[in-house]
Formats: C-alpha cells, sequence, structure tokens
C-alpha cells in the first residue's frame, strides 16, 4: 500500500483503465482454541545422561510458556523404552508433567509405536473432540526397532482427529519416519542437533499452538 515501505504496485496499463496504482492488502481473523496435549518422549539407552537433561529443560520450556496463555489447555505426558507407559493423565497442573519426568530412567530399546499407543489412550480420556483440538508431540533421539509400525499407529491417531508433531534429536534419530508420521498426522516435523535446538523447539510449538486462523 501506500503507507508501506515498499509503496503500491505501478499499474503498466493504468492510463487505460483509469487507475494508475495497485495497493493489495491481506486480512486474517485469529482465534483461540482449547487443546489437549498428550506429550510422548523417548526414555530408551541412547537418552541418557545430557540428552535426557536437555528433554526434562524444553519440556519444562513448554509446560511454562503454556501457563502464560489465555487458551485452556491439558497436557498429559506418555513415555517409552521398548515399553511404554502412561505416566501423566491429561491435567491443568503442569507441575504433574515436570515432576514425571524428573521421575523417569533411561534404558532399554526403542518403540515409538508403542509410545504413540500409551499417548492415543491418554488422548482418547480427554475432552470431548467436537469441544477441543487434540495434538500429540512424539519425540525420539533413535530409531525404531521393537513394536509394530509407527506409520499404522499415525494413522489411526489421525482417523480419530489427533493432529501429530514430531520432533527428531541428534544424527542418529529415525528421521524419514518421523517426518512421515507427522504427514499422515496433518503436523510438522521438527529436527534438533543439541539441546539448545531442542529447547527452542518445544518453545516454538507451545508458542503456536493454541491459535488458529479462522479468516
Amino acid at each position: 500500500t501506500s503507507g508501506s515501505l515498499s509503496g503500491p504496485v505501478p499499474l503498466f496499463f493504468g492510463n487505460v483503465t483509469g487507475t494508475s496504482i495497485f495497493e493489495p492488502e491481506a486480512f486474517a481473523t485469529a482465534t483461540y482454541v482449547e487443546r489437549d496435549i498428550t506429550l510422548v518422549v523417548d526414555r530408551s539407552g541412547s537418552m541418557a545422561g545430557s540428552r535426557f537433561n536437555d528433554l526434562q529443560a524444553a519440556i519444562r520450556i513448554f509446560t511454562d510458556l503454556l501457563a502464560t496463555t489465555p487458551v485452556d489447555e491439558q497436557i498429559g505426558l506418555a513415555s517409552y523404552n521398548d515399553r511404554a507407559s502412561e505416566d501423566v493423565q491429561l491435567t491443568e497442573n503442569f507441575a504433574e508433567v515436570n515432576n514425571a519426568m524428573d521421575r523417569l530412567r533411561t534404558g532399554g530399546f526403542t518403540s515409538i509405536s508403542r509410545g504413540m499407543r500409551a499417548g492415543q489412550e491418554i488422548a482418547l480420556r480427554g475432552r470431548p473432540p467436537e469441544f477441543v483440538e487434540r495434538t500429540m508431540i512424539v519425540m525420539t533421539d533413535g530409531r525404531h526397532n521393537r513394536g509394530p509400525e509407527p506409520r499404522v499407529v499415525a494413522t489411526d491417531l489421525a482417523s480419530d482427529g489427533v493432529t501429530i508433531h514430531t520432533i527428531t534429536f541428534g544424527a542418529g534419530a529415525d528421521f524419514g519416519r518421523m517426518r512421515d508420521v507427522a504427514r499422515i498426522g496433518g503436523g510438522r516435523h521438527f529436527h534438533a542437533t543439541n539441546g539448545d535446538q531442542l529447547r527452542d523447539i518445544y518453545r516454538e510449538i507451545a508458542l503456536t499452538l493454541g491459535t488458529v486462523l479462522t479468516e
């Protein structure tokens, strides 16, 4: 427009139409959406040490940011190695999630699909889907080597109306498979090579989850 840094768009045939410039404008209306969020985290042996410390810090950033939003969110937590556990059911008390993360211990192989199934059980106990958006965030630093195919589980979750975002952490992570899971789940795939990037990813997801363009 005439008030923008680059100004309006001059029209080559303006003398014919009687209009010498074009001023494009775009408008969007945003609304907040209540959301049930299930975090699925990797606690296999390769996550031991600094990697799991980085994950704990990233989850704390995620919950702290969500606690400041005007959106009514609930968060649940599932974790996995070659077995999975439902660690926190959906709750508005985000301290429960951080406390559960502090109690987790690493070890074992990697079954991303079993972690997703545990997360699915948590999500299905949440609020009715006509009132909330259901989101799952699946994180791994390794390669799936136990249990069913995660892409199949992602298809089931998508049919239940769950949007899936995926995060891979480190050079050995299952990048291609997790990118496919996000695509099937209608979400985004993120990759972190270090702890700072992992924290930035969880921060970005937290800041963008609750707002949807409706017009």
